[in-house]
């Protein structure tokens, strides 16, 4: 006999395999997701810390504080992103082997319920000095 029908059991098994496929590509899709929104926080973090590194070094070193710091703007993207955004910064004063300040400086969040801070960074800010002494090859062109 040639039965060309589908039995029950065929079915079943067809459906569970077709549920546990969509299932693991509904995870990957969610995992990856997920993936691409952290990989968007942690870039615009970046450009964020980057701006305030550009805005800050155009300061003299004597008009660097903490508190000068603390007010600098924060994007408003990043903020929708993630809350009680702001800036922490540490400084402190090089003498050697040129007067400077030292700038720690780091975005501080609460992100998925948890205070982090992502990302620091350090640069250093040169006190400004009078008119600079001309270099071995002006005082050869004069």
């Amino acid at each position: 006999m040639n039965r060309r029908a589908i039995s029950v059991t065929e079915t079943v098994v067809a459906v569970l395999v077709l549920g546990v496929a969509s299932g693991l590509v509904l995870r990957f899709a969610v995992q990856i997701k997920g993936g691409l929104q952290q990989r968007e926080l942690s870039s615009r973090l970046t450009w964020e810390l980057l701006n305030a590194r550009e805005q800050i070094g155009s300061w003299s070193a004597k008009e660097v504080t903490e508190s000068r710091i603390a007010e600098l703007p924060i994007s408003e993207d990043l903020s929708k992103q993630v809350s009680d955004l702001r800036w922490e910064a540490e400084l402190r004063e090089i003498d050697s082997p040129v007067d400077a300040k030292q700038v720690d400086l780091s975005l501080c969040c609460r992100y998925g319920g948890q205070v982090i801070k992502p990302r620091q960074l350090t640069f250093w800010v040169l006190e400004k000095r009078g008119p600079s002494t001309p270099t071995s090859q002006e005082q050869l062109d004069e």
